[in-house]
């Protein structure tokens, strides 16, 4: 009995000593942020690469602290197969990204060399040296372009119309590549607009908050937007990142699409936002009809069935919670 105690304490002990150990790229981003915080719940043992340049601040984050953390701009691919190899990741999150919401800007190839490049050599070194590492990779519903079916599902033609969506695919349908054809547990999401206070200003949830915040404080007289009636599927970032977390714990590798499975209008959000502050959003809110965006006639929608009935995800934050946090975040 002793002796079976001791393996068993042993055994205990090791799982104890020995963390999961996790790479994410794009970890300073808005995902990065929340899946850090998720993942230091779950005691893994976690490094992280950021691109210094651009995210210098946010190096001294407290929820950074006791994360191994690594420049881009010093990681050749010598560098990114040694850290590989060295370590052995039990999981990649990929979400590193070079982002942009607007849809009418001239073709910029840098887009799409940005996000295809890292991305290529991170899943030939860990496919080639790292082959039980499971992969997550952040797509999103740009890949879609302008969709024939609403809403979408795993299943719905692609067909992008953005250099950002021509990436996004190329990386998807890559990641798709290696699991069916090397066995390679490699799986993504197909992410839909997400928000948080982590945003960056150039979204626009971020857009509405941040000048909302001028108008009661700094007595701003407006804010523009182009397109009251705009319609987007929005649903809270810490949700999605939970969504991708589960997906590298199923037992198949397998791609979903993540969202919230409703549409709300810009309209919605004003209201929403504007009320928390006791402010009408009509006495401060202008449509610019000349830089009017334009929308697709099907709108982007997911169906997250799939999502429910494999991962059992769904979005617990709702369209009126988000908004309201989104508010109170940009108060605080």
């Amino acid at each position: 009995m002793v002796k079976n105690f001791n393996g068993y304490f042993k055994k205990e002990l090791k799982m104890i000593v020995e963390k999961k150990k996790v790479l994410i790229t794009g970890i300073f981003g808005q995902d990065g942020w929340f899946l850090t915080n998720l993942l230091k719940k779950k005691n893994y043992s976690i490094f992280g690469i950021f691109n210094k340049k651009k995210n210098y601040k946010d190096v001294e984050n407290s929820i950074y602290n006791n994360v191994t953390l690594i420049d881009v701009n010093k990681l050749n691919n010598n560098s990114l197969l040694s850290l590989i190899k060295q370590n052995s990741f039990d999981e990649v999150y990929h979400l590193a990204a070079n982002a942009t919401p607007d849809f009418d800007k001239s073709i910029d190839f840098k887009i799409f060399d940005d996000n295809i490049n890292f991305f290529k050599n991170l899943m030939y070194n860990l496919v080639n040296f790292s082959p039980k590492t499971r992969v997550f990779n952040a797509s999103s519903s740009l890949i879609f372009g302008s969709p024939k079916e609403y809403p979408q599902n795993e299943s719905t033609e692609i067909n992008p119309n953005t250099p950002y969506g021509i990436a996004k695919a190329t990386s998807f349908l890559f990641t798709k590549m290696l699991r069916e054809k090397y066995d390679f547990y490699s799986v993504s999401g197909i992410l839909y607009n997400h928000e948080s206070h982590r945003r960056k200003l150039n979204f626009l949830p971020k857009i509405i908050t941040y000048n909302l915040k001028k108008i009661v404080i700094e007595n701003k007289k407006k804010i523009i937007i182009d397109n009251l009636n705009s319609v987007r599927d929005w649903s809270y970032a810490e949700d999605i990142v939970e969504g991708m977390w589960l997906m590298l714990q199923n037992d198949n590798p397998e791609d979903f699409v993540l969202g919230s499975g409703k549409l709300n209008s810009v309209r919605d959000f004003l209201e929403i936002a504007f009320k928390e502050v006791g402010l009408n959003w009509e006495k401060y809110v202008f449509e610019e009809e000349q830089q009017k965006r334009s929308e697709n006639q099907i709108p982007y929608l997911a169906n997250i069935n799939k999502a429910k009935k494999l991962l059992n995800w769904y979005p617990k934050t709702d369209f009126i919670s988000l908004v309201k946090l989104l508010v109170k975040k940009e108060f605080e």
